[in-house]
């Protein structure tokens, strides 16, 4: 009897020695889900953020995809239409891409976002993946995973995706389409 009081002490020691673990973020998959919050650059400011946190409270329109990719650039292209139709939405892209550092990332980012004369940002995912894991991050691939080289995901004013498409040269257009029909609902439910 006296060694199952010492093994429930021992036992609670060592479970009140861990450090406490963030709770998992599920990975945003499909309707329904919550956006989550990543740690991003954001080339305009120069800074890491997390761009989910800063639009929190509103609908969102997420684009991601290759940068260098021409149809990912004519996506964007579309979405700034998109956008000049429904300014509750906020909106912003993520590029794919990898880059030698952030800074020479976040500098050609910026110059196709005004090439395009895009209103929304596009973000680079940090190459050092200590910087956000020490803050509390995960990683951006692990939150976001996407099948196709070019996703576009919607989200109502609490996070929560109400719209996501692979887009597709065969199906962008359509797509598009429902994308914009969608952000009609979401705008008016504002």
């Amino acid at each position: 009897m006296r060694s199952a009081p010492l093994f429930l002490t021992a036992f609670l020691a060592l479970a009140c020695s861990e450090q406490p673990t963030r709770p998992v973020q599920p990975p945003v998959r499909g309707l329904g889900d919550r956006l989550q919050s990543f740690m991003s650059f954001e080339p305009e400011a120069g800074k890491y953020g997390c761009p989910v946190c800063s639009r929190a409270g509103s609908p969102n329109l997420v684009a991601i995809g290759d940068a260098s990719d021409p149809e990912f650039r004519a996506d964007l292209a579309a979405l700034e239409s998109l956008l000049k139709q429904r300014p509750a939405l906020k909106a912003f892209a993520v590029s794919t891409e990898r880059f030698l550092d952030d800074a020479a990332g976040g500098t050609a980012l910026l110059a196709l976002r005004r090439s395009l004369g895009l209103s929304f940002p596009i973000l680079v995912i940090p190459k050092d993946t200590a910087h956000y894991a020490a803050r509390g991050y995960i990683d951006f691939r692990e939150l976001y995973p996407v099948a196709g080289r070019r996703t576009v995901l919607l989200s109502d004013a609490e996070g929560k995706v109400v719209f996501k498409a692979e887009l597709t040269a065969a199906n962008a257009e359509a797509q598009l389409a429902a994308l914009s029909d969608q952000a009609a609902i979401v705008s008016q439910a504002l």
